[in-house]
């Protein structure tokens, strides 16, 4: 078992890869594991009432003696049957069932690790009732490194032995917690305030402003996990003195660029790790003021993840429910995990007590949803780069027909096909082949024009604040009021003196200067107004091509969709409400977007 984990980990082992990723639609993969005893629990002198066979889970009830049965993807019995070696590790005992750590690993973390080498999004959620060893699972404790310390730390085990001149990677970290229904950026709380859920086709369900560390190693990523650790929300309660106090969400992106000739290729693969605070009951938690609150959001938010499994189970039934994504800010996250582009695992936490009996049937039932529903992940990779794979593959298959056939290509005619046809096929292929690459050159320069025009506007700007500086405006106006009323007073003196000549003389001369002073303050003015409608219009032009690139990917979605999609990239571009973009805007991006 040793040598093949390590096989699975440095990704040479082909007895995962089959079961994994042969489907593109599957069923939310689900796990149950026990823990051992508490001290609360064993002073309470509870009895045991889990069992575990296989994949089948027996929950027994303490009162009825009632014996209910669920069966699971994997069944880990984590109860007893261990012992702990020199440095900690707790270890199975000859002949036990016991599961550890690793086989935790092996099972669910490669899994991910093997979807994320092939393009596919990824999403683990540990779920249960509060103390019953969720974090264990996910984050674990000292020596007993539970998913994702593991996971990172093969993560980069992997990259290091397969980076080569043709094969390059790119891992980046954020970590988030969602507290009484707000979320906090846990890498760099000062961000918190600036978090907005968005969502777009190609990226799902995302936090915007959430801070990314780019990590090259194990212990860079180690540092990020520890910094954000140290930013949690946790609290003491009488189930458990470390309690979380709201859902923690960490996530890696990784990206995997492969060259083809002349061509570099990207795959991008996001894994959501999820740890959900614990459900909890107050008579039981003991908890009062904040931290009855803190429960109260936590049951709230658990309970709208529960409606929502629920009416997924339903619809992959083919039963047509509303699936209520918006109740909370957690299931909103957790959209693209358990229904759109996403590979899922769930990881629900049981105790083993008869005082716990309600909490870990629920949670039974809880996973037992989950495994109903299906979700349907794709590939995700650079459109241009896809394309030329599978015109590549597709020419390598007419290869191969052609050599099947002693390379006559007349004796491909017996098959369907003329010499003639494979011919233009494969010239088709070719040119199918450039005209992908001119698209994303034309891309490229597209993105390039939008640059420029981003530089040219900060270069106008700069320009508009010289001339303001430069022109004086304002202190122009001050010295006109200041010249009129010293001519005034010169010309009142002038009266006192009784020098008519001299006053009428002085009046010409004032009226000539303060029309000159008008006529001057008139064009700077009127530069202004110029200047300032050319900003406008710069402005309206940038934010179009803005929003044209940022919903290209939208041209098959239905027109009102894809008129809300811009609107929306307009709004945020042009820091305006979404009613007032007009309709001729919207117009002219999607215009640009189709001949893009």
């Amino acid at each position: 078992d040793h040598d093949d984990l390590e096989l699975l980990r440095l990704g040479k082992h082909d007895a995962w890869a089959p079961l994994h990723l042969q489907a593109m639609a599957e069923a939310v993969k689900v796990a149950v594991r026990c823990r051992p005893f508490n001290g609360r629990e064993k002073e309470r002198n509870a009895t045991l009432i889990i069992e575990m066979a296989g994949n089948t889970t027996k929950i027994s009830d303490p009162v009825s003696g009632k014996v209910k049965d669920y069966s699971f993807d994997y069944s880990y019995w984590s109860h007893d049957g261990f012992e702990e070696d020199a440095n900690g590790y707790l270890t199975a005992v000859a002949g036990s069932k016991y599961a550890d750590q690793q086989a935790v690993m092996r099972d669910l973390g490669i899994g991910v690790l093997e979807n994320a080498w092939h393009g596919f999004h990824s999403c683990v959620f540990a779920y249960g009732q509060t103390g019953s060893g969720k974090s264990y699972s996910i984050v674990g404790y000292g020596s007993n490194k539970g998913i994702i310390p593991q996971m990172c730390a093969t993560l980069f085990e992997r990259i290091e032995a397969q980076t080569t001149d043709t094969m390059r990677f790119e891992v980046e970290a954020s970590m988030m917690e969602i507290y009484n229904e707000k979320m906090r950026d846990l890498l760099n709380p000062k961000m918190t305030d600036k978090l907005k859920i968005r969502e777009t086709k190609q990226l799902g369900v995302y936090v915007e402003s959430l801070t990314t560390a780019a990590v090259a190693s194990y212990k860079e990523i180690e540092k990020q996990m520890d910094v954000g650790a140290a930013h949690r929300t946790i609290g003491a309660t009488q189930m458990n003195a470390t309690s979380s106090r709201a859902h923690t969400v960490f996530t890696i992106t990784f990206k995997l660029f492969t060259k083809a000739g002349d061509n570099w290729g990207e795959t991008k693969s996001v894994i959501n790790i999820v740890d959900l605070a614990g459900s909890e009951r107050a008579e039981s938690t003991g908890a009062t003021g904040d931290r009855l609150k803190e429960g109260a959001a936590i049951n709230s938010s658990l309970t709208a993840l529960g409606q929502v499994i629920t009416a997924l189970a339903e619809a992959s039934g083919g039963k047509k429910t509303f699936v209520p994504y918006r109740n909370s800010v957690l299931t909103r996250l957790l959209q693209s995990a358990l229904g759109g582009n996403s590979k899922t695992l769930m990881v629900a936490a049981l105790s083993p007590a008869d005082i716990n009996y309600d909490e870990t049937l629920s949670t039974l039932r809880y996973a037992d949803n989950a495994k109903k529903i299906k979700t349907a992940a794709v590939k995700n990779e650079d459109p241009t780069a896809k394309m030329i794979r599978e015109l590549k593959e597709e020419n390598e298959k007419l290869k191969a027909m052609l050599a099947g056939k002693g390379g006559d290509l007349s004796a491909l005619s017996g098959g369907g096909m003329q010499a003639e046809q494979l011919e233009a096929a494969q010239a088709a292929a070719a040119a199918a082949e450039e005209e992908a690459k001119a698209a994303k050159e034309a891309m490229l320069a597209a993105r390039a024009e939008v640059e420029e025009q981003q530089a040219k506007l900060a270069e106008f700007q700069k320009k508009m604040l010289m001339l303001e500086s430069e022109s004086g405006w304002s202190d122009e106006l001050k010295t006109l009021r200041d010249e009129l009323a010293s001519r005034d007073s010169l010309i009142n003196a002038l009266k006192s003196s009784g020098d008519a000549d001299a006053v009428v003389q002085a009046q010409e001369e004032n009226a000539k200067e303060v029309k000159r002073l008008k006529d001057e303050l008139a064009a700077a003015q009127a530069a202004a107004t110029s200047a300032g409608a050319t900003f406008d219009s710069q402005q309206s032009t940038l934010a179009m091509n803005r929003a044209a690139l940022e919903v290209l990917d939208t041209a098959d979605m239905p027109v009102v969709e894809q008129q809300r999609a811009v609107r929306e990239a307009l709004a945020s571009t042009l820091n305006r409400s979404g009613s007032t973009i007009d309709q001729k805007m919207i117009e002219e991006v999607l215009s640009r977007t189709q001949n893009a």
